[in-house]
């Protein structure tokens, strides 16, 4: 998951303790699948955007692969340099509608968690700048299916700052239609399954990477974060709360 700004003030860089305990890692399978269809498109040449602390980056080595994890904040590629030293691994700390990258410098592109944040024309040309032609163009999303995130955001809108309002970054999120737009050939779309286990702290470091942790002031936070323990312990089983998620994978290609 990447780093971008969020309203021009915070990026995900500002909790990035919280991040890094936080967040999780992507099934073997999905992995797998993925690695096993960019190897059938004889991918040597990958670029992860939005990579953030590079979780996918570092999980798509192998198969003689040589990556490139670009992110918005330089804090976020400064973690993901300092997490692994992988002669196959580059990060560049760059904004997608800006790629240092030659023309069709890759023969594919991979969004783990972040396509949401550029999902526009101008930012979809870019990303086809960079991808060779035939080349794939492999979106991941995690989806919510027993509302956790909702739940959570819901009981944290008392302690909003009065001077802001929550949107979601989902809200007019249609990878679909911003592909098809952008000329690229729907090749297939998976789903996968599973259900993530948090511990009260890890729990908490997830709620501060959201977005809706931006929204609270922090004069907020000490309370906003007693609801979120409060929220831990009402729906725990045996100390980890459950979130079910749906893993959702696009698969485009650049004609």
């Amino acid at each position: 998951m990447s780093s971008r700004t969020l309203n021009n003030t915070l990026t995900f860089g500002d909790n990035i303790s919280a991040y890094r305990l936080g967040r999780k890692k992507y099934p073997h399978e999905v992995i797998s699948i993925i690695k096993s269809m960019l190897k059938e498109h004889k991918a040597s040449y990958i670029l992860d955007v939005g990579c953030g602390t590079g979780i996918s980056t570092r999980q798509l080595i192998g198969n003689g692969f040589s990556i490139s994890g670009c992110d918005a904040d330089e804090r976020m590629i400064q973690v993901a340099k300092g997490i692994q030293n992988n002669r196959h691994i580059k990060y560049y700390q760059n904004h997608v509608d800006n790629l240092p990258f030659a023309n069709t410098s890759f023969d594919a592109v991979t969004s783990f968690s972040s396509f949401h944040w550029f999902n526009t024309k101008k930012m979809m040309n870019e990303i086809k700048r960079v991808l060779k032609r035939h080349g794939p163009f492999v979106i991941v999303n995690v989806e919510d299916i027993n509302n956790v995130k909702h739940s959570i955001r819901r009981n944290l809108m008392p302690y909003f700052s009065p001077n802001k309002m929550y949107r979601s970054s989902k809200r007019q999120y249609f990878p679909i239609t911003t592909l098809q737009k952008s000329q690229m050939e729907i090749a297939g779309q998976l789903h996968f399954y599973r259900t993530e286990m948090y511990s009260e702290r890890q729990l908490c470091a997830f709620v501060k990477s959201m977005k809706v942790w931006s929204n609270i002031s922090p004069s907020n936070h000490q309370n906003a974060m007693k609801e979120v323990i409060k929220y831990f312990k009402k729906y725990q089983t045996h100390n980890y709360l459950l979130r079910d998620v749906k893993i959702n994978v696009i698969v485009a290609i650049k004609s």
